[in-house]
């Protein structure tokens, strides 16, 4: 049997090759493995940025016509702005001011703040406002519920015996109320019924709510 024999050159030759065959397979590998974890990179940047976008830059479809249009004229002007921030609660109301802003913070913070709403005074101040769903330190400090002259339930800084109406609500029907409740809880609503806390505030204005006269419609808005 005759036994072919690879001449040493040739065996070296081969071992080159696949040496080299071999390198260019690991090095095609790993600019596959790079160019698809840039792209990865690339898209999770997109997506990134467009979250954050649309966080932070609310359309203006998003915002009423003066909120629109009072955002429009701070920009056209150009000008520094003074900024106060209201601080809406479900009782009460803070306000702070912000200082003297130039136009692009005054953007920033609109864009930082989506839910916050912006006004121009006609002083040219800017109030953007708040809404918190809690009571302000100042209502958790003193606030009660009771009636005042009339009848009507309403919220008041100190006892009802003060008169500092903060809030009224609506007409009790005071006949359907003494029928319906012990008289220690009549007593308690004369006297003034505290509230620490917006859940102690919710469930005492849904209580006395059943008491309240049909034709009287309840509302949130401040006494005169």
């Amino acid at each position: 049997m005759v036994v072919f024999k690879i001449p040493r050159q040739w065996k070296k030759m081969l071992r080159r090759q696949r040496k080299w065959l071999s390198l260019g397979f690991v090095i095609v590998i790993a600019l596959l493995v790079f160019a698809s974890y840039k792209l990865n990179q690339r898209e999770e940047s997109n997506q990134n940025q467009v979250a954050v976008q649309s966080v932070l830059a609310p359309t203006e479809q998003q915002m009423s016509p003066d909120h629109v249009k009072a955002l429009a004229e701070i920009r056209s002007t150009k000008q520094d702005r003074e900024v106060i921030l209201q601080k809406k609660y479900v009782c009460g109301e803070e306000l702070q001011n912000l200082g003297i802003l130039p136009v692009n913070k005054v953007n920033d913070l609109i864009a930082e703040h989506s839910d916050w709403t912006l006004a121009l005074h006609p002083d040219g101040t800017v109030y953007v406002s708040q809404y918190i769903s809690d009571l302000s330190p100042q209502c958790k400090k003193g606030a009660y519920f009771g009636l005042d002259d009339k009848g009507v339930f309403s919220l008041f800084e100190g006892l009802p015996a003060d008169r500092k109406v903060m809030k009224t609500f609506f007409q009790l029907n005071i006949q359907y109320l003494r029928s319906s409740l012990p008289d220690d809880t009549i007593a308690q609503l004369y006297k003034g019924i505290r509230v620490k806390d917006v859940d102690e505030y919710n469930s005492v204005l849904s209580t006395f709510a059943d008491y309240a006269l049909a034709e009287y419609e309840p509302h949130m808005g401040a006494s005169s």
